[in-house]
């Protein structure tokens, strides 16, 4: 993220692309299909996700979040289909939604409702924004502005030569052989800290999605260090990262300055939950502080992890 136009690249659809056109080419395969589609679920939760936001906390406008995660997914299993191999990227899902959030000729219709019009019912793309189509005009318009909201952080031209590429190494490369992936994080650019933690997010969950197809465990050990963790946006359940990863065969090592940080990014409650998560089950999951050691400690589980 220093310098996004020397970076190796790192397109988030890598995989969806990947399956969608081994399916394409192999349609009896139903289980590539199926691949694509669990990918594309991945990403579009990871996006509506991203900063730490939960739908449960959006209360009455849960719908709206719930929605666009869905429309998120049908859309980018459409620009795996459909578009050319250089458009498949998070850039052509923001201009395609964009661009059906124009007023549509038939009234009581939306541009995104036509659109779907075109594919089968059978069509499983169209199943993926089932909540969003069958709603109010005005309702459709608030989840493709929901879904467009979130999409708006990828608009950026250093942050495109990163994520209008081809990926790298693909979670399956990294968990199948010696890998080692960096992420340099511009402390003088706060508005790209966002991207570090939806990578971190998306490989992880990757990263179970590819234990699951080889038994529940990875092939290789995989260890991630994870400094200034306290400084990125909020990784959504990472109590749950620290206390899953370990039968996975992931060890996750998170860095901090203070306790303050972890408070932050979480609450108290789960703050405490996370240091005896990390207490309970060391050479799986550890968190390392560096700061003052004789720092007085006002709660019992700080003292604890310490």
């Amino acid at each position: 993220m220093r310098n996004p136009t020397r970076s190796d690249g790192n397109n988030l659809l890598h995989l969806v692309n990947r399956y969608m056109d081994a399916y394409l080419n192999n349609p009896q395969n139903i289980a590539l299909k199926a691949r694509a589609e669990k990918y594309a679920k991945i990403t579009a939760k990871t996006i509506i996700s991203s900063g730490g936001f939960v739908t449960a906390m959006a209360g009455q406008n849960a719908f709206f979040y719930d929605a666009a995660e869905g429309l998120l997914t049908s859309v980018i299993l459409l620009i795996a289909e459909y578009c050319e191999p250089k458009q498949r990227h998070m850039v052509s899902v923001f201009m395609l939604i964009q661009d059906l959030l124009a007023p549509s000729a038939v009234k009581g219709r939306t541009l995104f409702q036509l659109f779907l019009a075109y594919l089968p019912d059978e069509h499983k793309t169209k199943w993926f924004a089932g909540a969003a189509l069958n709603t109010t005009e005005q309702a459709m318009q608030s989840v493709l502005s929901t879904a467009l909201s979130r999409l708006n952080a990828f608009l950026d031209s250093e942050l495109e030569q990163i994520l209008c590429f081809d990926t790298a190494i693909d979670a399956e490369k990294f968990c199948t052989n010696k890998r080692a992936i960096f992420l340099m994080m511009p402390e003088e650019d706060n508005i790209k800290y966002f991207i570090i933690s939806l990578i971190v997010q998306q490989l992880y969950r990757e990263i179970l999605s590819v234990a699951d197809e080889h038994g529940g465990e990875l092939p290789n050990r995989v260890i991630m260090f994870l400094d200034e963790i306290g400084t990125i946006p909020k990784i959504e359940s990472a109590e749950m990262m620290f206390s899953a990863s370990r039968s996975r065969r992931v060890s996750i090592v998170a860095i901090i300055q203070s306790f303050a940080q972890l408070e932050k990014k979480t609450m108290d409650e789960k703050a405490q939950r996370l240091s005896s998560i990390t207490a309970r089950i060391p050479c799986s999951a550890a968190l390392l502080l560096t700061a003052n050691r004789r720092r007085f400690y006002q709660k019992p589980w700080e003292a604890r992890l310490s």
